[in-house]
Parts: C-alpha cells; sequence; structure tokens
C-alpha cells in the first residue's frame, strides 16, 4: 500500500497516566523529553492529558530517556512499586523531587535487585547461602566500641590492611566481606552532589548502594558508614560526613526530628572510621599520635597516616576527634577547608582503560547478586530471557562473567 510523503504513522495505544507516571518518577522535565522526543513540549504535555499520541519512534525515544521498557506503557494501571523509606527524603538539599534523572535510576536499580532477589525461588537462595541478615540487637554501644568489634569479627588485621596495594584493592575486600553478611552491594554512578550512597534496608535483601563516581577510599567509608545504617535496623542517605553535623531547622519535622538525624548520622559516621581506623594496634596508635605536632594537625602526618590504612584524610581526622586529640570545632574546620579542594563528581578522573562487559556487570551488581542469579539459571529455576535481563548483559558474555566471580 502506498502511503501519502505528508502521512503521519499511527499513534501508539499507550496509556497517558503511565507517561506522566515515568517522567515524574524519573524526575525528568518535559523540555528533556520535548527534546529527546523531537517535539515541542506542549506536545508532551498533550499526550500525558490523552489529547494526542507519540508515535513508536517518539514512544521509544520517551522511554529511553525515562529508562522504561517501551511495554510499560501499554499497561492498562501504574504498576506497584517498591515505597522509597522514610529515610531518602535527606537526598540533596531540596528533597527526593529535586535530584537528578540518573539518581532516579540508581535508586531504581537498587529496587529492582530487591524485587529480583525476593522473586527468586527460596530453595536456590537457601542453596547459594542467601539466609538473611540478622542486625545485633544492642544499640547501646559506643560507635567506637561497636565499630571495633565488628572490625574484629572481618577477621582482617592492621597489617593485612597496609599491605594491600591500592585503596582500590582495600575497597574489594571491604565490599567483599560486607557482602558475606548477606547485604547487597551495588556501584552505580550518578552525582556525587545528590548523594555519595544510600542503604535500603530489610531483614532478606538489604542493599547498599555506592556512588562509583566517587574516590576508592570515599566508597570504602560510605560502605561502612550505610552499614551501620543496617546494623541499626534501618534505611540510610550518605550525602557527606558533615551534612548532618549542623544544627538546622526543618520545619516539617521539627528541631527533634533533626536533632535524631543529626545523631544518627554521627553514630554511622563514628562507626566508619572505627571500623577502616581500629584503636589498640600499636602501628595505628603510632601513626595517630604523629599527626599532632605542638598541638596542631600536621597535614603531611595525616596523608601519610591516610595512604597506609587506604583511607580518606577525613577519616583520620575523625578518628583524632574521636580520640580526643583534637576538638571538635578543629575538624570542622579543616574538613571545611579541605573539602574545598575536592573535585565534584564531573571533574573526577575516569577509570583507566575500558572495562569489559563482564567486569562492569560484577562491578555493578555485585558478586552475591550476580552469583545468586547464575545459581537459579543453573537450577532451571529462571529462563535464558531472565537471566540476561536480570545481569543486564548478553549471553555471550557469561562465561566471562564465570571468570570474573572466579578470579
Amino acid at each position: 500500500m502506498n502511503l501519502d510523503a505528508n502521512h503521519e504513522p499511527p499513534g501508539a495505544l499507550v496509556t497517558p497516566e503511565l507517561l506522566r507516571w515515568a517522567r515524574v518518577s524519573a524526575n525528568e522535565t518535559t523540555e528533556t523529553l520535548a527534546k529527546a522526543c523531537e517535539v515541542p513540549p506542549t506536545e508532551i504535555a498533550a499526550w500525558e492529558a490523552g489529547a494526542a499520541r507519540p508515535t513508536i519512534p517518539q514512544l521509544r525515544a520517551f522511554a529511553k530517556t525515562c529508562q522504561r521498557p517501551i511495554a510499560i506503557f501499554f499497561l492498562d494501571a501504574i504498576p506497584a512499586t517498591f515505597p522509597l523509606p522514610a529515610e531518602f527524603r535527606a537526598f540533596a538539599k531540596g528533597g527526593i523531587e529535586t535530584v537528578s534523572p540518573r539518581t532516579m535510576f540508581a535508586i531504581r536499580n537498587a529496587v529492582r535487585v530487591r524485587e529480583i532477589v525476593l522473586d527468586l525461588p527460596r530453595d536456590v537462595a537457601g542453596a547459594s547461602g542467601l539466609s538473611g541478615f540478622t542486625p545485633p540487637t544492642d544499640l547501646s554501644l559506643d560507635p567506637e566500641v561497636a565499630g571495633r568489634q565488628f572490625r574484629e569479627k572481618s577477621g582482617i588485621t592492621v597489617a593485612q590492611q597496609i599491605r594491600w596495594k591500592s585503596q582500590s584493592n582495600a575497597l574489594d575486600a571491604w565490599r567483599e566481606f560486607v557482602e558475606n553478611q548477606q547485604v547487597f552491594v551495588l556501584q552505580l554512578r550518578f552525582p556525587l552532589e545528590d548523594a555519595r550512597g544510600f542503604s535500603i534496608y530489610s531483614t532478606i535483601c538489604p542493599i547498599i548502594v555506592l556512588n562509583g563516581a566517587d574516590a576508592a577510599t570515599a566508597r570504602s567509608f560510605t560502605l561502612f558508614h550505610e552499614l551501620a545504617h543496617l546494623l541499626r535496623g534501618r534505611s540510610g542517605v550518605f550525602r557527606s560526613a558533615m551534612a548532618w553535623e549542623t544544627p538546622r531547622m526543618d520545619s516539617k519535622s521539627g528541631v527533634a526530628a533533626v536533632r535524631v538525624e543529626r545523631e544518627i548520622e554521627n553514630y554511622c559516621n563514628r562507626f566508619a572510621a572505627a571500623f577502616l581506623v581500629p584503636s589498640g594496634d600499636s602501628r595505628v596508635e603510632q601513626m595517630l599520635h604523629s599527626c599532632i605536632e605542638d598541638s596542631r594537625v600536621s597535614s603531611d602526618a595525616v596523608v601519610k597516616f591516610a595512604n597506609a590504612m587506604k583511607v580518606s584524610r577525613f577519616v583520620i581526622l575523625r578518628k583524632l576527634e574521636s580520640r580526643g586529640l583534637i576538638s571538635f570545632e578543629m575538624m570542622r574546620t579543616l574538613e571545611e577547608a579541605w573539602n574545598e579542594t575536592m573535585p565534584k563528581s564531573e571533574d573526577m578522573p575516569k577509570p583507566f582503560g575500558r572495562p569489559t562487559e563482564a567486569r562492569k556487570c560484577v562491578t555493578r551488581r555485585g558478586r552475591t547478586f550476580v552469583s545468586l542469579v547464575l545459581d537459579a539459571a543453573d537450577a532451571d529455576r529462571i529462563t535464558t530471557a531472565d537471566l540476561s535481563d536480570f545481569l543486564g548483559l548478553r549471553l555471550k558474555h557469561l562465561d566471562a562473567v564465570r571468570e570474573q566471580l572466579a578470579a
């Protein structure tokens, strides 16, 4: 059949409410979607109102921008989704509604990992050693004591930590330890201005998400900051170690609620520092005291100490403050001065070389999740299509993924 050159293709029979839901849940603007679909913003508004319909090519562009499968727009109603934890109100300065689309996608990725794990047959999870996460019942411990006790549980000595070749090696070792505690650890890139990481608490599938745009030492701190949240039986969002330490008024929750949040964040900061730089070891004590010269902090000694322990200099400052070697005010002054020299996410150096698809899969989704999905496929409990979808890669890369896990 011949069509007139000016004949437009028929519009896609989508549900208008789903178009608006996809845009809002992705924190995308009508202007951004209009540019992607090559239409004026008024056209996007017309689609969402049901006054017009997008073509299939336009719908593909819309779906790609919102990072949703195109099939979802043909559902009759908005699908049920996991409600975000109340703690996520701490995202960015203006709340969850102001974070970037990339950050929203990272949150959705974490939620989807949780949903996949919960949907897998229980016998697969049991055979893979997934027994559930049980936080300690005693939350009254001083964070310095709690961090040190949990460090002892890791079995990793200060001598081993010092011998690690790089900060990335340290992060890999810490991540493996945390994943062995039945915690799923993801690593995704999103603007550091939104958050350095976050966690979603659950007794079956607790999740920690690290910001891949951050430095390795910062990710190590975020890992244990968020682990502290999970050990307290709650979700969390980590923007920066300084974010909750300055009293602030919150018109919605009130001063009391803000004070509670600040205390929790401070607890998690101290727990992370205590874990990464445990007190009691003779080398730690020697390096710690070498950082103070004539009642002043020696920046050179702090950097040397931090490099030896594969942590950031901010962790060393926190350790000095928690041990009473410097005041809280001095720690904050130095943190603020050093923070001004920290690069933003767009200025962070990109990894050298291009990682393989297999390495990206394991790095982003974590060994625990990838192994669990492979076990389910090997037991014929999920289809090959599910396997490819859950891991986000083509089947031709599976052998390389298995090799990456075995490395």
